[in-house]
């Protein structure tokens, strides 16, 4: 097929009705829904072959109306959620998207062809891709590329710019910035009228997205009102069924929510509820025997204390009030250790693995059958606590 042909209706049967016995095959380029036989994609001329175009599960094979409607909803969602990310980032890759990992049997490349076709995005080419990109590209990364090339070093970046589009062949620039993704007008007010899309890829994402969506949509209240609200409803019934983690779970959710409004010393107060629950040995209705910190709570709590821009006694009241007002049944981990644990979070010598060990050597339960120690009730939860507290104190 040519470049750039304009394909007629009959051709587009034909490709909608061979791809119904198939799945859909996709250009890796452009997003155009091609056949599996053709060497190059009618829309933008790229080359083609069998193993770089992609293959995605044709919607025309869904069983049933609900599951079509479902899959229409998750691909809305997920294409407010990847078009944040190209808002920030127009260099942004297909190796991204875990981020729709909230979203069942919805592919970037679904996504990308979305946004395409209702005009959210524009794909740039060619010479205005390279160009484009390289002026978002960082400078240590072209300078990287120059020496690599023994180019001859520019002195601003836009010199640089211009030595490598005038040295570089065009494989070798598609190499360095292979896609440049521009939001358009239309695109930035969708994503504008559908925040509450992004706030479920962050916060909510194991809530079922029709129940989420029709709470949303049938709520008057602000989103972030309307976000709160189902959180509070969320954290009422899992403390109501002794499910501790999940409880210190929904703190580090409502703390998200803090750093998407901006409101950073609630935050903090959240994250700090959120890491004594997860220095201390529960889970879902059952004790565990490893307590570990992520690096991404080291990350948020530095970035939430410097974002807040408190000082040192403000941080210990935050610390005390959070250990005063926390819903797990006992905290074993007393304020100063906690304090000592937090500074240890911003001391650069001090690696992840260090704070983990310090956490385990707080309790001597590593190699205890921790299966004998599960509650369903209060009364037995008191039970294992009890039992529990013997052992810690050996």
């Amino acid at each position: 097929m040519s470049i750039n042909k304009i394909i007629n209706e009959d051709e587009q049967i034909l490709i909608f009705k061979y791809n119904q016995v198939l799945n859909r095959v996709i250009c890796p380029k452009c997003s155009s829904e091609i056949l599996y036989f053709d060497e190059y994609c009618y829309n933008c001329g790229t080359k083609l072959n069998k193993t770089s175009v992609f293959y995605i599960p044709n919607l025309n094979n869904i069983k049933s109306k609900e599951e079509a409607s479902t899959y229409n909803l998750a691909l809305k969602y997920a294409s407010v959620t990847v078009l944040r990310q190209m808002m920030f980032n127009p260099l942004y890759s297909e190796k991204d998207d875990f981020i729709l990992q909230a979203f069942k049997n919805v592919s970037f490349y679904d996504v990308r062809k979305y946004l395409v076709n209702e005009d959210l995005i524009e794909i740039l080419t060619g010479r205005e891709k390279i160009k484009a990109g390289l002026k978002v590209t960082s400078e240590e990364y072209i300078d990287k590329v120059i020496n690599q090339k023994g180019l001859h070093q520019g002195i601003s970046k836009a010199d640089k710019i211009t030595i490598l589009m005038s040295n570089l062949t065009e494989a070798e620039l598609d190499s360095m910035i292979p896609h440049y993704y521009k939001v358009t007008e239309n695109g930035i007010q969708f994503y504008e009228n559908n925040k509450h899309c992004r706030l479920y890829s962050l916060v909510f994402y194991d809530f079922n997205l029709e129940y989420y969506d029709n709470e949303y949509t049938t709520s008057k209240a602000e989103l972030k009102d309307f976000a709160i609200k189902l959180l509070d409803k969320s954290l009422i019934e899992v403390i109501d069924k002794l499910k501790w983690q999940s409880y210190s779970d929904l703190l580090f959710k409502y703390a998200e929510i803090c750093d998407i409004y901006e409101e950073y010393e609630k935050m903090l107060k959240y994250l700090i509820k959120h890491f004594i629950t997860e220095i201390n040995p529960y889970t879902d209705n059952k004790i565990k025997n490893k307590i570990e910190i992520s690096l991404n709570l080291r990350n948020k709590i530095i970035y939430s204390i410097t974002k807040a821009n408190i000082d040192y006694n403000s941080l210990i009241e935050i610390i005390k009030s959070s250990i005063d007002n926390i819903e797990i049944p006992k905290n074993f981990v007393n304020c100063d250790e906690i304090i000592l644990l937090i500074e240890e979070l911003f001391d650069q010598n001090t690696t992840l693995k260090d704070i983990n060990i310090h956490l385990n050597n707080l309790y001597n339960i590593e190699n205890v059958d921790l299966n004998k120690y599960t509650f369903n009730d209060r009364k037995e939860q008191e039970k294992v606590l009890n039992e529990i507290e013997k052992i810690i104190s050996v």
